[in-house]
């Protein structure tokens, strides 16, 4: 997944929080607008 992916999929993801979900009914959490994090990790040839 490239870069440009990721910043998409991010922000899909926000705007699903924030426009979806905005109470926490579907996916609960303790803040209306939750921290994210991704991590990508490729594995080294060997």
């Amino acid at each position: 997944m490239s870069a440009a992916e990721l910043a998409e999929l991010l922000a899909e993801l926000h705007r699903w929080e924030a426009v979806d979900d905005p109470d926490g009914e579907v996916l609960p959490r303790s803040k209306r607008h939750d921290d994210k994090a991704v991590v990508v990790w490729t594995r080294p040839r060997l």
